[in-house]
């Protein structure tokens, strides 16, 4: 059974980071599939050569991804600013701008959505990423076994966090009449 009665039939669902990108493809309101696009740094080159690296790998990754299953529309919860570092914050827009690119160059309808937004889904738009990975696997239970950890104490992996996010937003797109 669809869990949207969205009209656009391919959707390619983030949550975006320079880090860890959640990536969650949904068609015709069935979820598919579900990856974390993963860079990381690397301390031997010079930072900005490094940085074009890394959004040469997600780039490619989303690419693959819009072409392979013909995406339509992205639904993307993407950072509203405040970071823990000033790296964080670089990182963070960096993303936003990797998406708003593909938006563009793809010809692909971005949807984006605070994390505000996203974490409303659950009831609670100051969500912990507790409480949205316990409301993703309640509403996605097909996730729980590819994503379980014995070793946290979520009983989750924490790459779940990333497609719970990814998730989300797509669920709260749909809530607020975006898709």
């Amino acid at each position: 059974m669809p869990r949207s009665t969205s009209p656009c039939s391919n959707i390619l669902c983030l949550d975006v980071a320079l880090t860890n990108t959640g990536v969650v493809i949904m068609e015709d309101g069935e979820l598919v599939h579900t990856s974390i696009i993963k860079t990381s740094k690397s301390p031997r080159v010079h930072k900005s050569i490094d940085q074009v690296a890394r959004i040469t790998h997600i780039c490619a990754e989303l690419e693959r991804v819009i072409e392979d299953r013909n995406i339509t529309t992205m639904v993307a919860e993407l950072p509203t600013g405040g970071g823990q570092s000033s790296a964080a914050v670089e990182g963070m827009s960096i993303a936003k701008t990797v998406i708003a690119c593909f938006s563009h160059f793809k010809d692909v309808e971005l949807v984006a959505l605070t994390p505000a937004e996203v974490k409303k889904v659950t009831g609670d738009r100051h969500a912990s990423k507790t409480k949205m990975k316990i409301w993703a696997s309640r509403m996605f239970p097909e996730l729980r076994k590819q994503y379980r950890s014995t070793r946290s104490r979520d009983g989750f992996t924490g790459d779940f966090e990333h497609i719970a996010d990814a998730l989300g937003a797509y669920e709260a797109a749909g809530q607020l009449g975006r898709i």
